[in-house]
């Protein structure tokens, strides 16, 4: 069997010969390859339930329904009752905060994102060069029948679609936004990130990368003799937050938060570290 490694002095080291990162994501990685096990699948975890509604924190590697050869997604794993439907904006590939609600809180809870008394925020972060501080984005939205079709701003055929957002911190080609949807389509934030010249990080479907690396903002990054460079993340660079609502059943405000996942805070330590412009507006 190999030896463990003797230690872990390949993390970031100015002093050091070249730029290689250690992501110290596994709790295995002081293994070898050959005798690491594999990493641990994330598990969903529910956050509120009744009869009324369901709040679940979801990793980004789970999917929110099936796909077409019947994978595990999230309802089959948390044994969510068939009557309860996705209320809001969710993304297969986000991690973060993912509402259900009965036929009827489902209902009153639509209600409330169309006057707005109920919010979802979310974490993106996005390319772009020099942001603004806020901004809407008012872009009607074509959006196929087909659950995989492109997602579009069509001034003729659009319905309207509306995104609040504001910078929370602006790095190197890069920024950390908070994006409040005021409207509920498939796959809105995205393609309202697009059409505003500010995609996500990593979001090859809708002007993003497949990854985001520390090559990418790093000034002067030299690349590794030893160990080729791991992405800081590679999944869609998008956090579902925060909810807050009004229960539908008894009249009390419901608010709940999801602190980003490691992948994603990862990428936003090393943009902090190497890459911050200026100071943002602190997270609500």
């Amino acid at each position: 069997m190999s030896k463990r490694k003797n230690d872990r002095r390949e993390a970031i080291n100015d002093d050091d010969d070249d730029d290689w990162v250690e992501i110290d994501y596994p709790e295995t990685d002081e293994l070898e390859a050959d005798e690491a096990p594999a990493p641990r699948q994330p598990a969903p975890l529910i956050r509120y339930a009744d009869d009324e509604i369901v709040v679940v924190e979801k990793p980004a590697s789970i999917p929110i329904y099936p796909g077409a050869h019947g994978e595990l997604s999230l309802p089959g794993l948390i044994d969510l009752p068939a009557e309860m439907a996705l209320v809001g904006i969710a993304e297969d590939e986000a991690s973060g905060l993912v509402i259900f609600a009965s036929p009827a809180g489902r209902q009153a809870l639509q209600a409330q994102i169309a006057d707005g008394r109920m919010t979802q925020r979310y974490q993106a972060i996005v390319r772009v060069a020099m942001p603004q501080r806020t901004g809407t984005i008012d872009q009607p939205l074509l959006v196929p029948r087909q659950p995989w079709g492109h997602v579009r701003v069509d001034l003729d055929r659009g319905i309207p679609a509306l995104t609040d957002w504001r910078l929370i911190e602006a790095y190197a080609g890069h920024a950390l936004l908070e994006c409040i949807p005021r409207t509920v389509h498939r796959n809105q934030i995205r393609s309202h990130l697009q059409a505003a010249g500010m995609p996500l990080a990593v979001d090859p479907t809708y002007g993003g990368g497949t990854e985001l690396r520390l090559s990418a903002f790093k000034s002067g990054y030299r690349p590794s003799r030893r160990h080729a460079e791991k992405p800081l993340i590679a999944r869609l660079t998008l956090h579902a937050e925060s909810v807050e609502l009004i229960h539908p059943a008894d009249g009390r405000t419901l608010s709940l938060r999801a602190e980003p996942p490691r992948d994603f805070r990862a990428a936003v330590h090393q943009l902090a570290k190497y890459g911050r412009l200026t100071g943002g507006a602190e997270s609500s």
